[in-house]
């Protein structure tokens, strides 16, 4: 039996995990079949996804819920350009770190916002926090969303990565992969989004191949294509944690953020016990590494518990 708290450790591991494995790979072409054994670094360092989703995790927990001007300080005091940031969301953090409010920063890039993967891949701490308040989730995230990703299919991605996230802490979904499907289509208000969710079901039926998924679904930065990769991968692959790695990596891309979101949901289904041990001792744990993000997970936990 996984206990609630296993699921939320398991979640951000899996998060975090999925980012360092997948970040070696980031770019490479479509078939690529990864060695682990040979082809990852001695140690496995995370990139921007989870730095930006730490910062998600701190904000919820120093101001005993969401609070869109406290993340965006987050995102700013944890900056680092070494992580590997996205040109743009990296010209708003820039902003904000020099004063401006993020509702001006975040369309002084893009006008419309940017669609990319940058909030969907950060997601998953609210998808903890707000799984028994699905009433509240989507605003929250949204909001969220909109301090770097302020376009309307960057929010809905994130929307949809946090929902799942939720689906896995309070009801048993994988014993029918199209049950999550269905209950991301009853919830999507994305006719984008929906259009994708069912190419899903179709891809799961047909057993399609890696050059199939990446066609139809697609495997880029953009939110609309690596959120539903993602949510592919992880409803196909994700009780293997390790095999689902590999077709994360298979697809190329952006196996980093693509591993990321494969990572949570798949570490939330799991528990954390149930993740690749040689790989979580290969993690990073400086100040904010893997022991770091383990803390986070357990106190958003003790916060869900409190606020249920």
């Amino acid at each position: 039996m996984i206990t609630p708290v296993e699921r939320f450790r398991g979640c951000l591991m899996g998060l975090m995990l999925g980012d360092a494995i997948g970040a070696p790979f980031e770019g490479c072409r479509q078939g690529i079949e990864p060695d682990f054994q040979k082809d990852l670094p001695a140690v496995l360092r995370y990139t921007d996804d989870s730095e930006m989703a730490i910062g998600v995790g701190e904000s919820l927990i120093a101001s005993d819920g969401f609070d869109p001007d406290d993340m965006a300080m987050r995102f700013a005091e944890n900056y680092n350009p070494l992580r590997g940031y996205g040109s743009g969301t990296a010209a708003i953090i820039n902003m904000i770190k020099s004063g401006m409010h993020w509702k001006e920063a975040n369309t002084k890039v893009f006008k419309n916002g940017s669609f990319g993967n940058g909030s969907a891949m950060r997601a998953a701490p609210l998808g903890l926090f707000f799984s028994h308040r699905t009433g509240q989730l989507r605003a929250a995230v949204e909001e969220a969303s909109s301090i770097t990703h302020h376009h309307v299919l960057g929010k809905e991605g994130a929307v949809l990565l946090a929902y799942a996230v939720s689906l896995l802490v309070t009801q048993e979904v994988m014993k029918d992969r199209n049950h999550m499907i269905d209950a991301l289509l009853g919830f999507t208000s994305s006719d984008e989004y929906s259009a994708k969710l069912l190419i899903m079901k179709e891809l799961i039926k047909e057993e399609a191949s890696g050059e199939q998924v990446v066609l139809r679904l697609g495997n880029t930065v953009l939110a609309l294509e690596s959120v539903p990769a993602a949510l592919y991968v992880f409803l196909v692959y994700g009780s293997d944690f390790k095999k689902m790695m590999q077709v994360c990596i298979s697809l190329g891309g952006d196996t980093d953020t693509i591993g990321a979101m494969a990572g949570a949901l798949s570490g939330c289904l799991l528990g954390e016990q149930a993740l690749p041990g040689e790989w979580i001792q290969k993690l990073e744990n400086g100040e904010k590494g893997k022991d770091h993000i383990v803390e986070i997970a357990e106190r958003l936990f003790l916060m869900h518990q409190a606020h249920s």
